[in-house]
């Protein structure tokens, strides 16, 4: 058995930022996966996500939502998502963002994985949704299921470092040399430290 990893503080930044960077721009799931994969998805895979018609109120709840939780009030962040749910059931967003905020505290990862695994239903094209499956694996210690999510996030967008990088320390946990040293040379290929300095 691997010993299981938390992913690094710019993961952590990664969920928040893409969480708020969809919130902020008021894009709905599918809109915000259809730019957020740079054209990756079709006109014809964004209108079969949709099974019915977003309520207008959905922009609102989530506007609301990452209020209260930036103001320390995750559990009203959530109970407003939560209220919300059955009339945004293909709102992607809203299932990062409950993701996000059930992933820090231990009692409700179980819950935050199904937000996740829930975005991935919506979007199953979506890197962010199977970046955030992915990580809350590894915070749970489950790394087998991990592995698959994150080697699912780099074969949609083969450019991600987080991704790469995760992969490198899982298949070293898992005594796979090889991949091991082909993960990370690709992730020092993209770490984001690196190109800055």
């Amino acid at each position: 058995m691997t010993k299981p990893f938390l992913p690094t503080a710019s993961g952590y930044a990664l969920l928040a930022c893409t969480a708020l960077l969809m919130q902020q721009t008021g894009w709905s799931g599918p809109q915000a996966q259809a730019k957020m994969s740079k054209g990756k998805v079709t006109e014809e895979q964004v209108k079969k996500e949709v099974a019915q018609p977003e309520d207008p109120g959905c922009k609102d709840c989530l506007k609301n939502a990452t209020k209260l939780f930036a103001t320390g009030k995750p559990e009203e962040a959530v109970a407003s998502i939560r209220a919300w749910q059955d009339r945004c059931p293909n709102n992607l967003q809203m299932q990062l963002l409950l993701n996000v905020m059930l992933m820090n505290d231990p009692k409700t990862r179980d819950q935050a994985l199904k937000a996740a695994q829930r975005a991935c239903q919506i979007a199953p094209d979506s890197m962010h949704a199977h970046l955030q499956t992915a990580m809350t694996h590894m915070i749970m210690g489950d790394s087998a299921q991990a592995r698959s999510e994150f080697e699912r996030v780099v074969a949609i967008d083969p450019a991600n470092y987080e991704g790469w990088n995760s992969l490198a320390e899982i298949y070293a946990g898992q005594h796979e040399n090889e991949k091991a040293n082909e993960a990370k040379i690709n992730a020092q290929s993209l770490d984001p430290t690196a190109r800055a300095a």
